[in-house]
């Protein structure tokens, strides 16, 4: 548990991606994000939400950790 907690609070980020994939472009799109990350159930859970203002969309990630097999799941 708590494999996540350095992700916990709010970040600035740059990203980067190819205007174009699989084609061999190395022409890149970087745009900005925020991410802000918190973690639940005393580390055995973490959730994040990303956004991105630039391109009017976002997303979310959930991980939750499973003690009986020692695995985490994800979903985003």
């Amino acid at each position: 548990m708590g494999d996540f907690d350095f992700l916990v609070g709010t970040w600035d980020i740059v990203n980067r991606r190819l205007t174009k994939r699989h084609v061999g472009s190395d022409e890149w799109d970087e745009f900005p994000s925020v991410k802000v990350a918190r973690r639940f159930f005393d580390g055995a859970g973490s959730f994040d939400e990303i956004t991105f203002p630039t391109k009017d969309f976002s997303g979310a990630t959930v991980r939750t950790f499973n003690p009986a097999s020692g695995e985490w799941s994800i979903t985003g």
